[in-house]
């Protein structure tokens, strides 16, 4: 079902023991936006930095190219091609924790 592991860091600036993030995951998939949220458990302390990791769905920005009338380095028209332009971009929607 997942194909993907995603994680990055996290500062906590609170004074909360962040215990839960929900990270929403922005991709490109088929020339189309999508957005996934996940609930991903943490443990990261007051003023500290924690990581995460997760499995997301997909996780790939993709577009498709095509130019007719350019030319490739062997003279032959570039024609469509799907290609990765980059990875996910995140963000953090909601946290919880404890005091």
């Amino acid at each position: 079902m997942y194909d993907n592991r995603f994680g990055g860091s996290i500062y906590n600036g609170s004074d909360y023991t962040l215990t839960q993030v929900e990270i929403a995951v922005e991709s490109l998939e088929e020339d189309s936006l999508v957005i996934r949220t996940y609930l991903v458990p943490v443990q990261i302390d007051p003023k500290t930095t924690g990581t995460f990791s997760f499995d997301v769905l997909s996780c790939e920005k993709r577009a498709e190219v095509s130019s007719h009338d350019q030319l490739d380095e062997f003279g032959d028209p570039v024609v469509w091609q799907d290609i990765i332009i980059g990875e996910c971009d995140w963000s953090v929607v909601n946290a919880k924790g404890t005091r």
